[in-house]
C-alpha cells in the first residue's frame, strides 16, 4: 500500500517511521492471541476519560429488548467534553424507555460511561460488512438538534411541560424537572455545585472506624449487610438533604441541586474488602489510599444522582470469605463522601450519629429499597436566607489582611485533562496518652487545641516552604448559633476565620529552635491570637463575614479583590459524634475527617477529629502536583513526632 490518493497528510499519519501501517485498531494480546476490540478514531473523551463505543454497545445488546445499538460521543450539556449517546433498535412491541436503558447499564459500566442521551431508531445504519456508520448517527443527531434549537430550558414549570411540542420539534430526551424540585443550597452550595460541574471537584469525607462482635453470628457478613441496609434506608428517610443531586443546567445557567425521585441503594453504597497483599499495610495507610482512590472516582460520577456515597471497608479479609473464620470482633470502616455544598463538618458527624442510632436499634425486617423521595422533602434553608451576610459593624476593622502580601501558594497548576487530577492524603493518629500531654500544655497556657495545631503547622511551613513569603490560614466554624439550624441537620451553615501571618513573623518562626523558650513563646502568642480572633468572630457573626465576600463573587466580575481569598491552609478540628454505648452492637473506635485535594482553594487541608477516649486522627490533603509528596510525608512525620512526645519538653518550659 502506497498511501491515500491526493492526501499526503493522511498518508504521513498512516505510516510509522519504519514503514509499518497504523491500522487504527484497538486491541490486546492474551495467551499469544490478538483481540481487536475497537477503532481508535471511534473513541471519545468524557471528562478526560477515553470511552469506547463498542464497550457500551456490548452492554446494551445484553438487554433482551435491544436488537441493535450504536454509540457516539456528543457535546455534553455543561460544555465539558463529550457524553455518550446511544441509538437503539428495539424488538417489536417493547416498552423499554430511556430511563429503563440507563438503569439497565448501571451494573455494566463505570459511572462516567453513563449515557447522556438515548434515541430509539427503526434501524441502526451499517455498511454491507456490518460496520456501524457513525457518521450517519451524527447526522441524525445534528438534524434533531437543528430542529430543536429553540427548545426551552430543561427546568420549567409543570404547566409548561404539559403543552404539546411545537410543529417540527422533537421532544427533549432529558426528563422534565419541576422548578420546585430544585434548590441552590445557599452560597456554598452554589459555589461547590458549580465547581463540580466544571470539573473542579470539591468534596469532603468522614470515616467512622468501628467494630462489632461476631459471637453467635453464623454469617457475619450477611448479618452486617442486612443491618447496614436498614440503618442507611432510615438515615436517608431522616435527612431530606440526602435526597438531592447536582443538576448540570438551570434557567439561570448556574448549577443547582435537584430533589431526586428515588434513592437507589447501589447508587450510594460500595463494599470493599482487604486483599491479602494489603495485610502488610497499616490501617492509616489503607484508609489514606482509599480516600485518594474514591475522591478521584467521585470526580467522574455524573449528575442527577445523589451527591454522596458510603463506602464500607471490611478489615482483615474480603466480603463473603469464610475460609479462615471470623475474628471475635470484626473491624469495619464506613466512609461517607459527599459534595461539600451539601454538608459542613458538623453534618458529617450528624450522618453517623443517625446511622449508628438506627444500626444499633435495627429490627429484622426487609428494607424496601429504593427509597421513594416524598414531594414534601425540602432542602435546608440557605445560609444567606437564614442570616444577613451583608450586615456590617463599622466599628470593627474586619479582616486584618494585606491584599498585596506575597502569599505562598505552591506550584501553579494546569491540568491538561481532569484525568490528571489526583488527591493526596496522609493520616496521622495520636493515641489518647500523648494527646493528653498536648491538652495539658493547652490548658496551662490558655490556648485551644486548634490554636496549638495551627501554630505547629505554621512553624513547619516556615522551615519547609520557600522563604520570603507570608502565610494565610482559614479556620472553619459553624454558624448554626446564628442561623438557628437544628444541631442534627445535614446542611452547610459554615464560615471561616481568615488569618494572615506576615513575612516578619514567618522569619521569627524559621529562626526559632525546636523545644526552646522562643518557640514556646511563638506557639502561645499565635495560639492566644487565634483564640481571641475566633471568639470575636463568633461574637459579631454574621457581621463582617467572610461569606459575604464569597457571595459577592456571584454578583460581579472577579477582580483584584479576589486575592483576599487566597490562602495556604484550611484547618478544621471536628468533634460532635455522640458517644456510642459500650454494649452497642456497632462500636465507634476512631473517626477521621478529610477534604479532597483542592483545585481552586488552599495549597493543602488539615483536618483533625477525635472521640472521647479515642485517638486524635489528623489528615493532610492536597491536589497532587501542587507540592512534592515528600513535603507532606515530612509534615506528617513532624506532626507525629512532636505530638507523640506529648510536647513534654515544651511543657517543662516557662515563659
Amino acid at each position: 500500500m502506497k498511501g491515500y490518493r491526493n492526501n499526503p497528510e493522511a498518508t504521513d499519519g498512516m505510516f510509522t517511521p519504519d514503514h509499518w501501517i497504523r491500522t487504527g485498531d484497538i486491541g490486546y494480546t492474551k495467551d499469544d492471541n490478538w483481540y481487536i476490540v475497537d477503532r481508535a478514531k471511534d473513541l471519545f473523551k468524557v471528562r478526560g476519560w477515553q470511552v469506547s463505543p463498542a464497550e457500551i454497545e456490548a452492554a446494551l445488546i445484553e438487554h433482551p429488548d435491544v436488537l441493535d445499538s450504536g454509540v457516539i460521543g456528543v457535546p455534553a450539556a455543561d460544555g465539558c467534553g463529550d457524553t455518550p449517546m446511544a441509538f437503539i433498535e428495539l424488538v417489536k412491541g417493547s416498552l423499554l424507555d430511556e430511563e429503563g436503558v440507563k438503569r439497565f447499564l448501571v451494573p455494566y459500566l463505570a459511572r462516567y460511561k453513563n449515557l447522556g442521551e438515548v434515541k430509539f431508531v427503526d434501524k441502526v445504519p451499517r455498511n454491507p460488512t456490518g460496520k456501524i456508520l457513525r457518521r450517519e448517527l451524527r447526522a441524525i443527531r445534528e438534524a434533531d438538534s437543528s430542529a430543536n434549537t429553540e427548545r426551552g430550558p430543561i427546568i420549567m414549570q409543570k404547566s409548561q411541560a404539559e403543552g404539546t411540542p411545537a410543529a417540527g420539534k422533537t421532544p427533549r430526551h432529558l426528563p422534565v424537572v419541576e422548578k420546585d424540585d430544585t434548590a441552590n443550597l445557599g452560597v456554598l452550595g452554589r459555589l461547590y455545585s458549580a465547581l463540580n460541574v466544571l470539573g473542579f471537584y470539591r468534596a469532603t469525607a468522614f470515616i467512622a472506624v468501628s467494630s462489632y462482635s461476631t459471637a453467635g453470628i453464623s454469617d457475619p457478613d450477611s448479618w452486617f449487610a442486612d443491618r447496614f441496609d436498614q440503618a442507611l434506608y432510615k438515615t436517608v428517610q431522616y435527612h431530606p438533604s440526602l435526597c438531592y443531586g447536582i443538576i448540570d443546567q438551570a434557567p439561570e445557567k448556574e448549577a443547582h441541586f435537584l430533589r431526586l425521585p428515588a434513592i437507589r441503594r447501589d447508587d450510594v453504597t460500595e463494599f470493599c474488602g482487604q486483599s491479602p497483599e494489603d495485610k502488610t499495610e497499616d490501617e492509616d495507610s489503607i484508609l489514606a489510599g482509599l480516600l485518594e482512590k474514591f475522591h478521584f472516582r467521585r470526580l467522574f460520577e455524573g449528575h442527577r444522582i445523589p451527591t454522596w456515597r458510603v463506602v464500607v471497608i471490611k478489615h482483615g479479609g474480603e466480603w463473603g470469605c469464610k475460609s479462615s473464620g471470623s475474628p471475635p470482633r470484626q473491624k469495619i470502616s464506613l466512609a461517607f463522601l459527599t459534595n461539600h455544598g451539601l454538608a459542613d463538618g458538623l453534618s458529617l458527624a450528624n450522618f453517623f450519629n443517625t446511622f449508628f442510632r438506627f444500626f444499633n436499634s435495627a429490627q429484622t425486617e426487609p428494607t424496601p429499597w429504593p427509597f421513594t423521595v416524598p414531594k414534601d422533602f425540602k432542602a435546608a434553608i440557605p445560609l444567606e436566607e437564614a442570616c444577613d451576610l451583608t450586615a456590617r459593624d463599622e466599628n470593627d476593622i474586619g479582616l486584618d489582611i494585606d491584599p498585596n502580601a506575597k502569599i505562598w501558594s505552591g506550584a501553579d497548576m494546569f491540568l491538561n485533562s481532569i484525568e490528571d487530577y489526583g488527591s493526596g492524603v496522609r493520616l496521622v493518629s495520636i493515641p489518647q496518652a500523648p494527646l493528653s500531654g498536648a491538652l495539658q500544655l493547652c490548658k496551662k497556657h490558655k490556648i485551644t487545641l486548634t490554636g496549638l495545631l495551627n501554630s505547629l503547622l505554621l512553624i513547619y511551613l516556615s522551615k519547609a516552604a520557600p522563604a520570603d513569603n507570608a502565610f494565610r490560614s482559614i479556620i472553619p466554624y459553624s454558624m448554626r448559633h446564628v442561623t438557628g439550624a437544628a444541631h442534627d441537620e445535614i446542611l452547610n451553615h459554615a464560615s471561616g476565620l481568615l488569618c494572615e501571618y506576615s513575612e516578619s513573623l514567618v522569619s521569627e518562626m524559621r529562626s526559632s529552635t525546636e523545644n526552646s523558650t522562643e518557640e514556646l513563646a511563638l506557639i502561645v502568642k499565635m495560639g492566644l491570637e487565634c483564640r481571641q480572633k475566633l471568639t470575636a468572630e463568633l461574637a459579631r457573626c454574621p457581621k463582617n463575614n467572610l461569606m459575604a465576600g464569597i457571595l459577592g463573587l456571584f454578583e460581579k466580575p472577579i477582580g483584584a479583590e479576589a486575592r483576599t481569598y487566597i490562602w495556604d491552609i484550611e484547618l478544621g478540628v471536628v468533634g460532635g459524634v455522640e458517644d456510642v454505648a459500650e454494649n452497642a452492637m456497632l462500636r465507634l473506635e476512631k473517626m477521621i475527617i478529610s477534604q479532597c485535594g483542592s483545585v481552586t482553594g488552599p495549597v493543602f487541608g488539615f483536618n483533625s477529629a477525635s472521640i472521647p477516649g479515642g485517638p486524635l486522627a489528623i489528615t493532610l490533603t492536597w491536589q497532587k502536583g501542587v507540592v512534592e509528596e515528600e513535603f507532606f510525608d515530612e509534615m506528617a512525620k513532624y506532626l507525629s513526632r512532636r505530638l507523640m512526645s506529648g510536647l513534654k519538653e515544651l511543657s517543662d518550659l516557662s515563659i
